[in-house]
C-alpha cells in the first residue's frame, strides 16, 4: 500500500489507492495490479488535485472524492477548492 494511502478501491483486478497529504501538496492516484507485491515498477500513477480522499468504483465508473472543498479546509486555503465528485471510466485508469 502507498504511503499516505486515503482511500482504495479494487477494480478489474487492480488495487487503486488515493493518496494525499497537506493542502497544498498534490495528491496521487495509484493503479497497481492485483497480486503485485511491491508498488514499483507495476504501478501507474495518476497526479489530482489536493487533498484527495476516498475512492470507490461502481458500475465501471471510479469515483474519488476529495477533503479540499469541506469548510474545515477553508483557512488557511487548499491548493485546489474542489467542491465536487471527480468521475471517470474505470478502464481509463486501468489501461492507460
Amino acid at each position: 500500500m502507498p504511503m499516505k494511502t486515503q482511500g482504495m478501491t479494487v477494480a478489474d483486478g487492480t488495487f487503486i489507492y488515493s493518496t494525499s497529504y497537506g493542502r497544498t501538496n498534490r495528491s496521487n492516484i495509484y493503479t497497481v495490479d492485483e497480486g503485485a507485491t511491491e508498488i514499483d515498477p507495476t504501478a501507474r500513477c495518476y497526479r489530482a488535485p489536493s487533498m484527495t480522499q476516498g475512492i470507490t468504483d461502481h458500475n465501471g465508473r471510479l469515483y474519488v472524492l476529495n477533503e479540499s472543498g469541506a469548510a474545515k479546509f477553508a483557512d488557511p486555503p487548499p491548493r485546489n477548492d474542489v467542491r465536487h465528485v471527480h468521475e471517470a471510466d474505470v478502464a481509463d485508469a486501468v489501461d492507460f
